[in-house]
């Protein structure tokens, strides 16, 4: 229409298909604003808009007609959450690169179907970046994706990690973008304009604190780029306004070099600048240091530039009204700290993942959000580099232990720095006697042979390992015939050595304690039994009266019993060491093991010459065949007895219908049956094909707990498998404890 244009009108529709069109009017028109406001608008609904200039002669014709689609209501982003901490920090390793999850299960909650459209998402460090920040994505097998944060920056701060929806970066509600376009900033403006994300109109973007200022220089750096912002003087000079968005006309600097801020962030202005250089009206803003721009620039700085300069591009902000229901960003705040913490929350929680790893200081500090299972291995650092661990953490050699508490239970941890992949800082837990899973083999001490203290598998004995007993604190002890000493395994695992028992050469083969702690043990080849008291002394008992002495118990009253194999014959000896009682049978050929019943008396024998277990009490054979494999005379020595006993191979059954190849061993367990080792002497020259628990109860009932063919395997007692178990005991939780 003719006339001069006093504004324009907004008319829109829903695109629904209806005929004829029912137009409404957009509010807010005047000649000055560059847009128009329409409330009330449905989500996820597709609408018609035209315009029209409205002059002094009437209302134009009206424009083209424009199909928009409202943003979906009500969908957000949910499960955002970092990896290491519910409470949201992790702690740094000093100069190593320490990488975890910031999203672990971030989804998109839409009660729409439309959810096809959202194909890419933006993830920055919105706020508190410092130099050596790092972001990472990794996809796994099934196509997610994770975002790992790392940092080589030693100082502690606060790091705030915005997901978004869509290609732009997000923060306090508003979205941000930086546009790749050589253009004027009029052209920047009018494009910024045209843009929308999630129902947000675009504009070029303003600046109003420190946090919004470093989001916009993280966008630079990652296109390494400068780029136009919102801001000119153009209409009056010095005066520099934001010209669009909700700061639209607000002044921010008044001014050339020597001016000052107006509103509520000073501007980081290059050094002497601006100056209005060549007319110089248009904001931009660098993202690093260039000697060439004529002065000193540093990363985020501002300056005036002509409107026909053509940087890389501009960055564009929408937020100019509020999105009904629509939360198209999520936010984490990391608190990066100085203090090394290792918070495993579950099993596969991986607190650090390192690119070669220098270790040194203090080990992270380890809390547990479960209980760990026996042998259970937990990964501190991921050392993805792919040399070994330099160094060590403080007084955390390679084997050492750690003790960690949750819910009231302290569990013991083996540190390797050979874990994982063979490169990774591993902890894996050491078992306590009342921590083994039940119906499980677990190896609570020892590995290899050899001879070092150590914790569990850390532990060495030599393969000469005989006779084993357990006092009334859950401490083990075992005769380490190879290393000529006693060795203790604390209730965590922790072996030492018992010094008092140190030099005594000879063939030591069962032991036993009392309730003092005094330790007897028996020498076959010296035909005799020594005591060794808590005092480090010890002393002979019985001295000319045993003939290859096996198996030993201190019963309730404190009288010592010993099974005199060679002789066949039980010996019982008072406190001061006198003999006070001969026990004999003419059908025990070999006594080898004791067993105490749960009163506490001297009870069961096992015969391991006739392959058969006794009540002593009751004065019978409780099960095993009858004395089928009893030869004239007795043998030279020990472990020739398989030679004599084994005739068949090892049968369940009841009283004379079960077979032992050779029992060494008895105890009573909690649960008031009976465990015999049955495998044979070590060193013998007929080895058994079956090494193998065997459970009896009080009634003769012989079955096979556990074991079979020769080997070495941990697990459920049907897979078990053991090397010659000779001694066996019990501990206060009722597990069994076997030298193997």
């Amino acid at each position: 229409a003719a006339g001069v244009a006093t504004g324009h009108v907004v008319q829109y529709a829903r695109n629904n298909g209806a005929s004829p069109l029912v137009w409404s009017i957009a509010s807010g028109i005047t000649s000055d604003l560059p847009y128009a406001t329409v409330t009330g608008l449905q989500a996820d609904t597709s609408y018609i808009f035209r315009v029209a200039a409205v002059t002094s002669s009437g209302t134009g014709p009206f424009s083209p007609n424009l199909i928009v689609t409202t943003a979906i209501n009500n969908f957000s982003l949910v499960g955002n959450s970092i990896g290491n901490s519910a409470a949201g920090s992790v702690s740094l390793l000093g100069a190593n690169a320490v990488q975890v999850p910031v999203d672990v299960t971030l989804t998109l909650n839409n009660g729409s179907t439309n959810t096809n459209a959202y194909s890419a998402a933006t993830v920055m460090i919105t706020e508190g970046f410092s130099t050596g920040d790092t972001l990472a994505l990794a996809t796994s097998y099934s196509g997610s994706i994770t975002v790992s944060f790392s940092t080589t920056n030693g100082s502690a701060s606060t790091r705030v990690i915005t997901t978004a929806l869509g290609t732009a970066a997000a923060h306090n509600g508003h979205a941000y973008e930086f546009v790749t376009n050589k253009v004027s900033w009029n052209t920047a403006r009018s494009n910024a304009l045209a843009r929308v994300n999630f129902g947000e109109g675009g504009y070029l973007a303003s600046v109003s604190s420190a946090a919004e200022d470093a989001v916009l220089t993280r966008l630079l750096l990652e296109k390494g780029a400068d780029g136009w912002l919102g801001g000119s003087d153009a209409a009056t000079e010095g005066t520099w306004k934001w010209v669009d968005g909700p700061d639209r006309n607000a002044t921010f600097w008044t001014g050339i070099t020597t001016g000052s801020a107006s509103g509520p962030y000073t501007p980081p202005w290059a050094s002497n600048e601006p100056n209005n250089f060549n007319n110089e009206d248009y904001l931009v803003k660098y993202y690093s240091s260039t000697a060439s721009r004529g002065g000193s620039a540093g990363v985020g700085n501002w300056n005036d530039f002509p409107e026909s300069a053509t940087p890389n591009g501009y960055l564009v902000e929408y937020g100019a009204s509020a999105t009904d229901g629509v939360d198209f960003a999520a936010a984490r705040t990391i608190n990066v700290s100085t203090n090394r913490l290792a918070d495993f929350t579950t099993s596969s929680t991986i607190p650090y993942t390192v690119n070669g790893l220098t270790a040194s200081g203090a080990f992270p500090a380890v809390t547990l959000g479960f209980a760990p299972t026996p042998n259970q291995t937990l990964t501190v650092i991921d050392n993805t580099g792919s040399g070994a661990v330099s160094g060590t953490f403080s007084g955390q050699p390679e084997g050492s232990t750690i003790t960690v508490n949750y819910n009231g239970d302290t569990f013991t941890f083996q540190v390797s720095y050979t874990g994982g992949t063979g490169n990774d800082v591993t902890l894996t837990r050491i078992p306590g006697p009342g921590q083994i899973a039940s119906g499980q083999v677990t190896t609570f001490a020892g590995s290899t042979s050899g001879n070092a203290n150590g914790t569990g598998t850390a532990a060495r004995f030599s393969s000469y390992l005989y006779g084993l007993t357990v006092d009334s604190s859950d401490n083990i002890y075992v005769v380490d015939n190879g290393n000529a000493i006693v060795r203790k395994i604390s209730s965590s695992g922790v072996v030492t050595n018992v010094d008092s028992t140190s030099g005594y050469m000879g063939d030591y083969h069962r032991i036993t304690v009392d309730a003092s702690g005094n330790l007897y043990v028996s020498d076959t080849l010296q035909n005799s039994v020594r005591k060794f008291s808590t005092n480090g002394t010890m002393t002979q008992i019985g001295q000319g009266q045993f003939r290859s002495p096996s198996g030993l118990v201190v019963d309730r009253q404190g009288f010592l019993h010993v099974a005199d194999a060679g002789n066949a014959r039980i010996l019982t000896y008072n406190s001061i060491g006198q003999l006070v009682n001969t026990r004999n049978n003419s059908n025990w050929y070999f006594p080898a093991g004791l067993a105490l019943d749960a009163a506490g008396d001297l009870a069961y024998m096992v015969d391991a010459g006739n392959a058969q277990v006794w009540d002593i009490k009751g004065n019978r054979r409780l099960a095993g065949a009858t004395n089928n494999f009893r030869p004239a005379s007795l043998p030279s020595s020990p472990s020739s007895l398989e030679t004599l006993s084994a005739k068949s191979a090892p049968m369940d059954g009841t009283d004379t219908t079960a077979r032992f190849y050779c029992p060494l061993d008895i105890v009573m367990g909690r649960d008031g049956n009976l465990y015999v080792t049955d495998s044979y002497f070590p060193g013998g020259m007929n080895p058994s094909p079956q090494h193998l628990i065997r459970m009896v109860t009080t009634n003769g009932v012989v079955t096979t707990l556990t074991g079979g063919a020769s080997g070495n395997t941990d697990g459920p007692l049907g897979i078990a498998k053991f090397n010659n178990p000779v001694s066996i005991g019990t501990d206060s939780f009722g597990n069994l404890l076997v030298r193997t």
